[in-house]
């Protein structure tokens, strides 16, 4: 790897270690809300599956 590269990676690791927290809670209540609209479909799809 470059000198350069290196400089970079190091301050995107720092910029992504100061934002895990943040992140992880975003990644949180998006999952969330993924598994929210995923879920009466599902549902939806059994019970046709049912009938």
């Amino acid at each position: 790897l470059l000198p350069s590269s290196l400089r970079i990676i190091s301050s995107c690791l720092k910029t992504v270690s100061s934002n895990a927290g943040s992140v992880a809670s975003t990644m949180r209540s998006a999952g969330a809300s993924v598994a929210a609209s995923i879920a009466p479909q599902a549902e939806d799809e059994k019970d046709q599956v049912a009938s």
